[in-house]
């Protein structure tokens, strides 16, 4: 089972990315919220194994 499904999730969410390297794994997860309540990256931070949780906001525009 997919550890993100064991966390409720505001809407939907998509696997970006994911990278394996020796005993670790790397996730890009693109999340569709629809209210500004993110506990939801707390309840992931809890999971047994993750490290790190970032969230990054993007409004359709890219400036590079």
């Amino acid at each position: 089972m997919c550890l993100l499904h064991t966390v409720k999730f505001p809407t939907k969410f998509f696997v970006k990315s994911k990278t394996i390297r020796a005993e670790r794994t790397e996730m890009a997860v693109e999340v569709f919220c629809d209210d500004k309540d993110m506990t939801f990256a707390e309840r992931i931070r809890a999971i047994d194994g993750v490290e790190d949780v970032t969230l990054i906001q993007y409004n359709g525009e890219y400036h590079g």
